[in-house]
């Protein structure tokens, strides 16, 4: 999956899988350092109990895919 193809995935927040498929890193690495350095991701993101919820609007906007 590419991050122009996640423009078209419903919803509005996006999974530490299909962001690492994007990124080229293991999903585990995404929710490690979402809980550990959030801000070192450069996008945002939630993390409720296990989970690591990540908005897509600002994901896009980092990849650069929307302004």
């Amino acid at each position: 999956m590419t991050a122009n193809e996640l423009k078209h995935v419903p919803g509005d927040t996006l999974t530490p899988v299909q962001v690492g498929e994007v990124l080229g890193v293991s999903p585990a690495q995404i929710r490690e350092q979402a809980r550990t350095f959030p801000e070192t991701l450069g996008y945002p993101v939630s993390c409720v109990g296990k989970r690591v919820i990540i908005p897509k609007l600002p994901f896009l906007r980092f990849m650069g895919v929307i302004e």
